[in-house]
């Protein structure tokens, strides 16, 4: 096994191929590769270039990988003479357990990999990412050849949170301006583990004939991050968008918060409102929980 750096561009395939499959969820941020097992072998012995494969990779699942992870080599030799043998397309297979994991970046999902023999009888598979905290398994096939079997254990996984609302008053009068505001964060991974896609938050069942047209920001006080976010109605839902890089580190304090402004309109009716607010990110393998808060108010 060996540890690519990031001098090693996560565009770049080479001789390997690579095989999509279907999407996983929740992303995560440490894995550990344990020593193979083997099953029996044919005319061929594949092995691990490194014996004592075990490697600690400590990445993000997103746009832009933070750190690269690791590949798991192997080597294909003659039963018989012991001579490596060149030209075999070797099969990386990535099954899940009660975690998984995937090759490449996140965008592909891709869970199966292969690698001809070169010259020396070595392959080794893409890089490998952590997808769902847990157990997985990573098995290495060559036609005639000995199966080898990587037990993989995912930890650490790293969740964009609804942490908070706030209503700056919860009794409305016709006519009067309020806030309503929102605060998200990562957590649980590192620093470097931002969001590069979109995240949105959509508050249900708000028709225009009664909350008006809402918009971004708050009258008087710090934006915080506001000024990220724009705003725009899906029939009677509101849909509040952000599509810059979410920033971990910059999350301390009050910086995670946005704020909306609505004014009640004339001739609204009194009642009270429980307003379910979904957090949701464009990020298939962005764990979000919780992804629900709710708003109560009510017009006087």
């Amino acid at each position: 096994m060996t540890s690519n750096t990031e001098g090693r561009p996560e565009s770049t395939v080479g001789r390997r191929a690579i095989v999509a499959g279907a999407a996983w969820t929740v992303p995560v941020l440490a894995m550990s590769v344990a020593a193979p097992a083997q099953a029996a072998s044919g005319s061929r012995i594949l092995t691990p270039f490194d014996p004592n494969a075990i490697i600690l990779l400590e990445e993000r699942i997103g746009a832009v990988q933070a750190l690269y992870g690791g590949d798991i080599e192997t080597r294909l030799t003659s039963s018989t003479t012991g001579l490596p043998i060149s030209g075999v397309l070797v099969t990386y297979t990535l099954v899940p357990g009660t975690g998984s994991a995937s090759f490449t970046s996140y965008t592909s999902g891709v869970f199966v990999s292969t690698d001809t023999t070169d010259a020396a009888g070595r392959t080794d598979s893409l890089n490998i990412y952590g997808v769902v905290a847990g157990d997985a398994t990573l098995v290495v096939t060559a036609p005639g050849a000995n199966t080898l079997t990587y037990p993989i254990r995912v930890a650490a996984t790293s969740v964009l949170e609804y942490e908070a609302t706030d209503v700056d008053d919860s009794t409305i009068a016709a006519g009067q301006t309020f806030v309503l505001g929102s605060r998200i964060d990562l957590d649980l991974g590192v620093n470097t583990d931002n969001e590069f896609l979109p995240i949105s938050i959509t508050l249900q069942n708000m028709p225009e004939s009664i909350f008006g047209t809402p918009v971004m920001g708050r009258p008087t006080g710090e934006q915080n991050d506001s000024p990220n976010w724009t705003v725009s109605r899906d029939g009677d839902n509101i849909v509040l968008t952000r599509t810059g890089t979410f920033t971990r580190l910059d999350l301390d304090g009050t910086d995670g918060w946005n704020w909306l402004t609505f004014t009640r309109p004339a001739g609204t009716v009194a009642q009270t409102f429980a307003i379910t607010a979904v957090l949701a990110a464009e990020n298939p393998y962005r764990n979000v929980n919780p992804s629900t808060q709710t708003f109560d108010f009510r017009y006087v």
